[in-house]
């Protein structure tokens, strides 16, 4: 049995870098008091980071990529460090690394109790993505992540709207999907789900959903944001006749809590 906690992580403005570790690991601390040992926080949760820059950054996309990217240690190993100080794992929020020469793609890190790191890259990118920060697509390599919790694999957000990432992911032995999201409008958020429950449908899968909320004024990028966690199971027998293990509230911050029967 795995109880997963999904955040509907509500971003916020930080005045040093210490005041968002200790948020941060606020939220971690709060999943693990609740039994959960395995934790998923939403795509471009990393861009509250952003509130730490200054003013002409905040309003620069390609900017605040530039300096997100100068962070990457830090943020990752802030994520380490918890992991290993509550037993658990963790999908980090997703953050723009660079690539080559001057593009970048949104990556997702997968932390495991032991402080290990695995990686994926989102490979289906936005147009927003693209022109306005110039994120381009991860590429093709699909990463199974084997845990003693089961096999998983990040499916992030337009990854999941879509059938083959899903698909590759699962031939590879993935039976959990977690697909971290950022919908900026409602639209964009029924697309994320309704992709979700599908994927978990056709790959007799579970599919954990993590979205961004709230508003950032602060920054040029990420400044609406709407969504809620879900958990998807498959359409079989044992399972819920709907396929919803468990739905969150729209837009109300917290974590989305629900127990897998190991696959």
């Amino acid at each position: 049995m795995i109880r997963v906690a999904a955040a509907q992580y509500l971003l916020q403005k930080h005045s040093s870098f210490e005041g968002w570790q200790h948020s941060v690991e606020s939220w971690v601390r709060e999943a693990v008091e609740n039994k959960a040992t395995l934790l998923v926080f939403p795509e471009y949760g990393s861009m509250e980071l952003v509130s730490l820059m200054k003013e002409t950054t905040q309003q620069d996309p390609k900017a605040q990529v530039r300096e997100l990217d100068k962070l990457k240690d830090k943020f990752l190993e802030t994520y380490q460090e918890l992991a290993k100080k509550y037993q658990c794992a963790i999908v980090a929020p997703s953050i723009p690394v660079k690539a080559e020469q001057d593009t970048f793609v949104n990556r997702s890190y997968f932390v495991g109790p032991s402080g290990g790191v695995g990686v994926q890259d989102k490979k289906n990118v936005t147009k927003l993505e693209e022109e306005l920060w110039g994120i381009v697509s991860g590429g093709n390599a699909f990463n199974v992540f084997e845990t003693r919790l089961g096999d998983m694999a990040v499916c992030m957000s337009t990854d999941v709207e879509y059938p083959g990432p899903a698909a590759s992911m699962a031939a590879e032995g993935a039976k959990i999907l977690l697909a971290p999201s950022r919908s900026e409008s409602q639209i964009d958020c029924n697309r994320v789900h309704l992709g979700a429950r599908a994927r978990a449908m056709e790959n007799n899968a579970f599919v954990v959903v993590s979205q961004l909320l709230g508003k950032a004024p602060w920054t040029s990028t990420v400044t609406e944001n709407t969504g809620y966690a879900a958990i998807y199971s498959p359409l079989e027998e044992g399972h819920p006749e709907d396929g919803i293990q468990a739905k969150g509230t729209l837009n109300e911050p917290g974590w989305l809590y629900s127990e897998l029967n190991h696959p």
